[in-house]
């Protein structure tokens, strides 16, 4: 039985419509079906693999930045306790300069991944002229490295 994607906020809408405020148990089944009655939404296809692909590079970049910070605080607070051998603050230097690498090595990756499907090139070109996206591509972390 193929399945299709229902956007909660229109479930929602439709729900208020019909003067049925409750989701939970048959009543919500009953909703669901009288909903998909009604708009027959179209079934669901899964994006292509390349799109996966670079789903899962961008989440590992976006989680990067979080572990750079938090070992700039660790070498922060080696650093200010001074009772800290001296191998402690070299070894979290090493640290950040692995995300760093990490970062720039991820980024390539994503921008070969775009740069080979002409579908995901013309969307970062669309989303390259939308005002104030700008901003946001050029950020260090969207930046070829």
């Amino acid at each position: 039985m193929p399945g299709g994607v229902i956007s909660r906020k229109r479930l929602c809408h439709f729900g208020a419509q019909g003067l049925n405020g409750t989701k939970t148990g048959s009543v919500g089944v009953a909703l669901l079906a009288g909903y998909g009655k009604r708009t027959a939404p179209r079934p669901w296809t899964p994006p292509s693999n390349p799109s996966f692909k670079l789903r899962d590079v961008g989440c590992q970049i976006n989680s990067l930045p979080h572990s750079r910070s938090q070992t700039q605080n660790r070498l922060q607070a080696v650093s200010f306790t001074g009772t800290a051998p001296v191998l402690l603050p070299e070894d979290e230097q090493e640290a950040i300069a692995v995300v760093d690498r990490r970062i720039g090595m991820l980024t390539r990756a994503r921008l070969e991944l775009t740069e080979q499907n002409k579908s995901l090139s013309r969307h970062i070109q669309h989303l390259c002229a939308a005002t104030g996206a700008d901003r946001l591509l050029h950020s260090p972390y969207y930046r070829k490295a």
